[in-house]
C-alpha cells in the first residue's frame, strides 16, 4: 500500500514537473524570475544599407531611389534625351554615375545612359556700315580710256587720309567719264570687320533726283599709280514714272578690295551729282559653347589639433566639378592646399595646391585668382588647408562644373521615370549599346513622382500565453506539498 502511494506521489511530481517545461510554463517561469522574455520571430525585409563590399549590381527598384520625376515622351520604342537640372544633381548621393536611372511604368529599368552635353554651336550675322569720304577727279581727267596707268596727284593728311586730289590729263571730248576716288583707310583693320567671315560687302551709291541709266567700273589700288579692274559694267539706274520707281544703286564687291577705290561711270550727265557713298559688311561668327553652370559655397572655419586654420565646405549634391576657385572677400595673398572627400566617413584626400589673391587698384577695381582646372571630381565634401596665418573671412568657394544629358529608349509602358539619390552600393545599371549615332528626341521632365515604398512586414502578433498569478503560485505550492509528501513518506519507509 505504501509503494502504491509513493508510486502514485511521485507520478504527481513528474507531471507537474512536466507542465512547468511546456513553452507557456516556461515563459511564465521567466517572467516570474524577472530575466529576459522570449517571442518567437519570423523572416522580413529591412530597408538597411548593406555591408559595405566589393561588388556589382545591375538591377535596381525604383523604391531604392529618394527622389523620381516623370519624363514626358511622345513615342514608343524612340530614343530620348533630356538634359539633367541643377536639382538633380543635389539630390544625388554619390554620382551621376551610379546613383541614377531610368523606369518605365512596370518599374522596370530602360536602357539609359549619360553622355556630356555636346557644346553648342551658333551662328550670328551682322553688317556694319561705313561713310566713305570720296573724291571726283578733275574734269581734265575725264576723257582718260585706260586707267590702267593713270597719273593722279593726292594730298593727305598726317593719318593718310585723302584730303584732295588733281590728275594732269588733258581736256578731250565732251562725253566724258565721271570718276570718283573712294578712300576705305577708315575701315582697314576694323575689328567689326575683322572678326568673324566676311559674307558681303557692298557700296550703294547717293544718287541725285534724276533719271538715270549708265554703267560703271569698279577698279582698286594701294598706291594710287597702279590700278587694277574689279568690276565692269555694272549697271547703275535710276528710273520711275508717276507710281512707282526702279533704282539700282548698290555695287556687290567680290572681296576686300585694296585701300582706294576708283568708281568709273561712263557717259553721265555733266549736271551729275554723287551725293556721298556707304560702305556695308556683313560678318557672319560662329561660335560654340560648352554648357556649364556656377555654383557659389559658403565656408566654416575649423581647426586642426595643431591650431591650424582649414575651411570646409558642403556642395550638398554630386557635381561633376571641371574648374574649382576659392575667393577671398577680404584682400590678401595666402597658399592653400584643398582637399576633398565624398562622405563624413572618408579620410580626406589631397587634391592639389593653389594661390589666393586678392588685390585693390587704384580705379576701385579687384584683381582676383582665377579659377583652376582640375580632372573631374563628384566629391561632396572639400577643405582647404591654409599655409600659414589666416585672418578674415572664410573664401567664397566657386564651382564650374558641367552637367550631362541622359539618353533612354522608351521601352515597354510609358510614363517614364527618371530615379535618382540612391545609397545602395555597387550600382551599374548604364547601358549605353543602344546608342549608336541617329536623332534623339527631347524628352522634358516633368513633376515629381511619389515613389512607393516597401511595405514593412511586421511579425505577427505573439498571443501571450503567459500563467496568471495565482496558476504559478498554485503550481509552485503543489511541487513544494509533493516533495514534503515524499520526504515523509520515505522517512517513515527508512525508519519501518
Amino acid at each position: 500500500m505504501r509503494k502504491s502511494i509513493l508510486i502514485i506521489l511521485i507520478g504527481l511530481l513528474l507531471a507537474a514537473l512536466s507542465f512547468c517545461m511546456t513553452p507557456h510554463s516556461a515563459q511564465a517561469a521567466l517572467n516570474f524570475r524577472g530575466t529576459r522574455r522570449y517571442y518567437p520571430t519570423q523572416p522580413r525585409p529591412a530597408r538597411v544599407a548593406p555591408p559595405i563590399q566589393e561588388k556589382t549590381i545591375t538591377t535596381a527598384s525604383i523604391a531604392d531611389f529618394a527622389h523620381a520625376y516623370e519624363l514626358k515622351t511622345t513615342l514608343e520604342g524612340a530614343i530620348y534625351k533630356t538634359a539633367l537640372p541643377k536639382f538633380v544633381y543635389e539630390g544625388l548621393v554619390v554620382s551621376q554615375r551610379r546613383d541614377l536611372a531610368v523606369f518605365n511604368a512596370d518599374g522596370l529599368i530602360v536602357p539609359f545612359t549619360l553622355r556630356e552635353a555636346v557644346p553648342t554651336s551658333s551662328v550670328s550675322v551682322r553688317t556694319s556700315e561705313y561713310r566713305l569720304p570720296f573724291y571726283e577727279l578733275p574734269t581734265e581727267a575725264q576723257t582718260v580710256s585706260t586707267v590702267g596707268h593713270l597719273d593722279v596727284y593726292v594730298k593727305t593728311d598726317a593719318s593718310g587720309h585723302v584730303v584732295s586730289v588733281k590728275s594732269d590729263g588733258k581736256s578731250g571730248s565732251e562725253k566724258r567719264d565721271r570718276s570718283y576716288i573712294l578712300d576705305l583707310s577708315s575701315i582697314m583693320g576694323n575689328k567689326k570687320t575683322n572678326d568673324g567671315e566676311i559674307v558681303r560687302r557692298e557700296l550703294r551709291l547717293r544718287l541725285p533726283d534724276v533719271k538715270l541709266s549708265v554703267k560703271l567700273s569698279v577698279l582698286e589700288s594701294a598706291n594710287l599709280r597702279d590700278w587694277k579692274t574689279i568690276l565692269t559694267d555694272i549697271p547703275l539706274l535710276q528710273l520711275k514714272n508717276e507710281k512707282t520707281r526702279l533704282t539700282s544703286d548698290n555695287i556687290e564687291l567680290p572681296r576686300t578690295p585694296n585701300r582706294y577705290v576708283l568708281l568709273q561711270i561712263r557717259g553721265i550727265d555733266q549736271s551729275f551729282e554723287l551725293n556721298g557713298v556707304d560702305y556695308y559688311v556683313t560678318v557672319q561668327e560662329r561660335s560654340s559653347s560648352i554648357r556649364e553652370e556656377n555654383t557659389e559655397i559658403g565656408g566654416t572655419i575649423v581647426y586642426d589639433d595643431n591650431r591650424n586654420v582649414n575651411v570646409e565646405y558642403d556642395a550638398f549634391g554630386a557635381f561633376p566639378i571641371s574648374k574649382l576657385n576659392f575667393v577671398l572677400q577680404e584682400p590678401g595673398f595666402y597658399k592653400v592646399a584643398y582637399f576633398s572627400r565624398q562622405d563624413l566617413d572618408s579620410k580626406w584626400q589631397a587634391r592639389g595646391e593653389m594661390e589666393l589673391t586678392m588685390i585693390l587698384s587704384q580705379n576701385g577695381s579687384v584683381i582676383s585668382n582665377a579659377p583652376t582646372s582640375i580632372n573631374e571630381r563628384e566629391d561632396r565634401f572639400w577643405r582647404i588647408s591654409f599655409e600659414g596665418a589666416f585672418h578674415g573671412a572664410p573664401p567664397i568657394m566657386k564651382i564650374i562644373w558641367r552637367p550631362s544629358d541622359v539618353f533612354f529608349l522608351a521601352q515597354g509602358k510609358s510614363p517614364y521615370v527618371l530615379a535618382f539619390g540612391s545609397n545602395e552600393e555597387g550600382l551599374s545599371l548604364q547601358n549605353g549599346a543602344f546608342l549608336k549615332g541617329g536623332y534623339a528626341i527631347e524628352a522634358e521632365l516633368g513633376a515629381a513622382v511619389i515613389i512607393p515604398s516597401i511595405p514593412d512586414i511586421k511579425p505577427a502578433p505573439v498571443i501571450s500565453k503567459e500563467t496568471p498569478e495565482w496558476q504559478r503560485y498554485m503550481v509552485w505550492g503543489l511541487l513544494a506539498l509533493c516533495g514534503l509528501l515524499l520526504s515523509g513518506i520515505a522517512w517513515k519507509l527508512l525508519k519501518s
